[in-house]
């Protein structure tokens, strides 16, 4: 399948380095695997504090998130993928974290390259998806510890979180289809750019620059966790699937390093083709000097990076 593999291009894409999930593709996960609050999938799992507080599916409901094969829903799928339904509805809200191999703290230059495949069954929502850390939260709390979040409504549109739990419309989804969805997160500016395109097409930026969760100022800075949510108040039925999760950390902590190389040297003529290619785009990552007055992108980022440029990486 195309957009399967797609995920894989994406989210290694320009010497990118340190992928930071484990069992983001499902092949290797037992089928009828749960996971629930006793039993975890892999790294999928429910974290004690997400029992005691009661955002884990619980043991006695195993069926709501399952491992099962991608052909049961998809045909000429292969593999295995993460299933989450819940055909009864329900006000209840369960959050599946993949806890990240190493945390990540946010610091300029630091971004954050996730990317994944989803499916929503007809007439379903898909329920929802964010990435964050445990801000004072517990991982999940949206004051402190969401960053990008998007939610797949049963009226066929991809939404959008801000800060204000406003769901933002962005993009009309086809169900029964394998969409492609790619984040680029800037840890420091505190905003993420949005790609996505539905199975065989290719990926398009449709944000730029969108805002976290949480409310403003952002308070994500540590970053550990890539969830998979049902939120019963706003898609109680949900049928849907994950699959190919991928969370690269790129750029590391020297800004200038722009394509987030790691081959001598880091820093070359390829940094200045990435700048260029990123302001053009309106890339948050361009606002070197983090201004905020309009034009946000100007001279004074050239300036900037060409001075964070001269003085080297650590």
């Amino acid at each position: 399948m195309l957009i399967r593999s797609a995920a894989i291009v994406f989210a290694c894409a320009g010497a990118a380095s340190a992928q930071l999930i484990n069992n983001g593709n499902m092949d290797s996960l037992a089928v009828g695997t749960p996971p629930d609050e006793q039993t975890a999938a892999g790294a999928w799992g429910f974290p004690a504090n997400y029992i005691t507080n009661l955002v884990a599916e619980p043991a006695a409901n195993p069926t709501v998130f399952t491992i099962v094969p991608s052909s049961s829903f998809s045909p000429t799928t292969p593999g295995n993928s993460l299933r989450l339904i819940n055909p009864a509805g329900g006000a209840d809200n369960f959050h599946l974290p993949n806890l990240f191999t190493t945390p990540v703290t946010a610091a300029p230059g630091v971004r954050l390259r996730v990317a994944f495949d989803i499916w929503v069954d007809a007439a379903n929502a898909g329920g929802s998806v964010y990435v964050g850390g445990d801000n004072g939260g517990g991982g999940f709390s949206n004051a402190s510890d969401r960053g990008p979040q998007l939610t797949w409504l049963a009226d066929g549109t991809l939404n959008y979180a801000d800060g204000t739990a406003t769901n933002n419309p962005i993009a009309n989804y086809t169900s029964g289809a394998w969409q492609h969805v790619l984040l680029e997160i800037d840890t420091d500016a505190r905003t993420y750019n949005l790609s996505w395109a539905m199975a065989g097409n290719p990926l398009t930026q449709i944000g730029t620059a969108l805002p976290f969760r949480c409310p403003t100022p952002a308070t994500v800075v540590n970053w550990d966790r890539f969830s998979f949510v049902q939120f019963g108040a706003t898609s109680p039925v949900v049928s849907s699937a994950l699959d190919n999760v991928s969370v690269t950390l790129l750029g590391g902590t020297c800004y200038p390093n722009c394509d987030g190389s790691t081959t001598a040297p880091i820093l070359n003529v390829l940094d200045f083709n990435c700048f260029l290619n990123r302001f053009s785009a309106g890339d948050s990552y361009a606002n070197c000097d983090h201004s905020t007055v309009a034009p946000v992108l100007n001279v004074l980022d050239f300036n900037c990076f060409l001075n964070a440029f001269s003085s080297g990486c650590p």
